[in-house]
């Protein structure tokens, strides 16, 4: 709540993008290899959080889509972590520490912030097979599966 009053503050829009086109994007995963927003949006539904390791809900989340990344792909969807404002040194060492196996894309300078409306972490957007945002929330829905894999 006081995030969001803040940032309201500063001027900075709060955006609905939900039924929009999800905005695209270049980013280097941690084998520092660029992953393209364009090989999953518009070919499958995806699941795509944006966090930080610092943040306590956040570590909760990525335990929980670790332990569901496979089962969710093996359906046809895909989970696409972006870790905001964090070197790779240490949300490398987060992920093996934790032995988590989900791509993580590097966001250190924080370019999609503006893009995708992020106030705060942790943010999900649910990404329809069509490519476009079915939802943008800041807590898991118990449901995300469904919601995820419906059409």
């Amino acid at each position: 709540f006081v995030v969001i009053n803040c940032f309201a503050m500063a001027g900075l829009e709060i955006k609905n993008l939900k039924g929009q086109t999800a905005p695209s994007f270049s980013l280097k995963n941690l084998n520092d290899e660029i992953v393209n927003s364009d090989d999953f949006f518009g070919k499958k539904p995806v699941l795509l959080f944006f966090w930080a390791t610092w943040c306590p809900h956040c570590q909760s989340a990525i335990k929980e889509l670790n332990s569901k990344a496979s089962a969710l792909k093996s359906r046809g969807a895909e989970v696409i972590t972006v870790d905001l404002g964090e070197s790779k040194t240490l949300v490398s060492s987060y992920m093996k520490e934790h032995k988590y196996t989900l791509t993580v894309l590097l966001d250190k300078d924080q370019v999609l912030a503006e893009p995708y409306g992020i106030i705060g972490v942790p943010t999900f957007f649910i990404i329809g097979k069509d490519g476009k945002i079915k939802s943008k929330v800041n807590l898991l829905p118990e449901d995300y599966e469904k919601i995820l894999l419906s059409n």
